[in-house]
C-alpha cells in the first residue's frame, strides 16, 4: 500500500507534468494565433482586395454603362427603334457588349450630326464605321481591338487621317479631292462640306479595307477573337446582374445579353 509520501510525490509529480504540458499547449497556441494572424493578412492581400477591386469595377461598369445608354437615345431619339435593332447586331455578330456597341455608335453618330447629318444619316454612317472597325480590328490584331480602329477611323472622318496607317489604310488629300471632282461636290461649303468629306473618306476606307471586311465573322473562332467575345460577354453580364432579382434574371443577364 502507497504511503502518504508516496501519494504526494506522485501527486507532485503528475502536476508537474500538468504544468508542462500547459505550458506546451499554450506555446502551440501562440504560435497557431500568429499563424491565423498570418493567414489573415494574407487573405486581406489576395482576396478581399482583389474582391473589393473586382466590386469597384463592376460599379464602374454599371455606371458607365447607364452614361452611354442616356447618351446613345439622345443621340438616336428620333430613331430609336432602328439604333437599338443595330447596337444588338454588333453585339451578336461582332464581338460587343450592348455597352461598348451603343458608346461606339453614339462616339461616331455625334460627330456626323454635328456636320449636319440627321439621326437616320448619323446612324447608319456610325453602323458601317463600327462594322468596318470590327473587321480591321480582327484582320489587324489590334490591340486595342474595335473601339481602337473606331476611334481612327471617326479622326479620319475629320480630317485627321495619319493614324490609318496602323490598319493598313493609306488616304491622301488628293484622292479626297479627285472624289469631290467625281462626284460634283468640290463646292461645298460649311456643314455640308464637313458631311460630304465623311462619306468620301469613309468610302475611300472600305476601298482600300475589301481584304479585311467580313474578317471578323471568318475568324471568330481563333483565339483572339473569342477572347474579344469573351470580354463583351463578361462586361455585359457585370452591366445587367445589378438589375437582377431572381435566378433567372441572373441567368438571363448572361446569356440574354449575349447569346451562347
Amino acid at each position: 500500500m502507497p504511503t502518504l509520501g508516496d501519494m504526494i510525490v506522485k501527486i507532485v509529480g503528475q502536476n508537474s507534468e500538468f504544468d508542462g504540458a500547459v505550458d506546451k499547449s499554450e506555446k502551440k497556441y501562440q504560435k497557431f494565433q500568429k499563424t491565423l494572424e498570418k493567414g489573415g493578412k494574407t487573405l486581406t492581400k489576395f482576396v478581399t482586395l482583389p474582391l473589393l477591386a473586382a466590386a469597384a469595377a463592376a460599379v464602374k461598369f454599371a455606371i458607365d454603362a447607364d452614361e452611354t445608354a442616356a447618351k446613345f437615345g439622345t443621340a438616336f431619339r428620333d430613331v430609336r427603334k432602328s439604333a437599338d435593332e443595330t447596337a444588338r447586331n454588333l453585339r451578336d455578330n461582332f464581338g460587343m457588349s450592348t455597352e461598348e456597341s451603343q458608346r461606339l455608335l453614339a462616339g461616331t453618330g455625334d460627330l456626323l450630326k454635328g456636320f449636319g447629318a440627321t439621326g437616320a444619316q448619323a446612324l447608319d454612317l456610325s453602323d458601317k464605321v463600327q462594322r468596318l472597325s470590327a473587321d480591321l480590328a480582327s484582320y489587324n490584331n489590334l490591340s486595342g481591338g474595335t473601339a481602337d480602329a473606331s476611334g481612327r477611323i471617326t479622326r479620319a472622318l475629320l480630317g485627321e487621317r495619319e493614324a490609318l496607317i496602323g490598319v493598313g489604310v493609306k488616304i491622301s488629300e488628293a484622292a479626297i479631292e479627285q472624289e469631290r471632282m467625281a462626284r460634283g461636290t468640290k463646292d461645298l461649303t460649311g456643314k455640308a462640306k464637313l458631311l460630304s468629306d465623311a462619306q468620301i473618306t469613309l468610302d475611300l476606307i472600305m476601298a482600300q479595307s475589301a481584304d479585311a471586311m467580313g474578317d471578323f465573322a471568318r475568324t471568330s473562332e481563333s483565339g483572339a477573337n473569342q477572347m474579344r467575345i469573351l470580354k463583351a460577354r463578361t462586361i455585359g453580364a457585370v452591366c445587367h446582374v445589378r438589375t437582377a432579382t431572381t435566378p433567372d434574371d441572373y441567368e438571363n443577364s448572361w446569356e440574354g445579353h449575349y447569346p451562347v
